[in-house]
């Protein structure tokens, strides 16, 4: 008896494995992109941060993706500021992207708080999105 071997198209199997792999890249569902300034954040506020960001789309699917931005103001202080900035890109040409800017002491409180203003924001922004339909 002979073995034969079952050719599967190249196509279909390179498919296979790029959504393997883009599984594997991302699994909050939207593309989360950090920017370190600071080159502090540890690896466990970059996980919390995807993550609780990621979690955004719970509230409001039509986030495409997100950038959190992680930096110091060091302008005439001490001791430097935390500077958090995270920006939504939303789906659609109508709805414009959303920003949210926070400063502090600690970079996770910072964070925190950068969050919970841009989760109002998306809060206003769905109220507009139903009452438009």
């Amino acid at each position: 008896m002979r073995a034969t071997a079952k050719r599967v198209p190249q196509s279909a199997g390179l498919s296979a494995l790029t959504n393997l792999h883009a599984a594997r890249e991302n699994p909050f569902g939207m593309e989360v992109t950090i920017h370190d300034r600071t080159h502090t954040v540890g690896p466990e506020l970059r996980s919390y941060a995807a993550t609780k960001v990621a979690s955004l789309t719970d509230h409001f699917d039509l986030i495409r993706s997100a950038e959190i931005e992680f930096d110091r103001d060091l302008k005439k202080r001490r001791q430097p500021l935390e500077v958090v900035k995270i920006t939504l890109h939303l789906l659609g040409h109508r709805l414009a992207d959303l920003r949210a800017h926070e400063t502090g002491r600690q970079q996770r409180a910072t964070f925190d708080l950068a969050l919970a203003k841009l989760d109002g924001e998306l809060a206003q922004l769905k109220e507009q999105v139903k009452s438009h339909l």
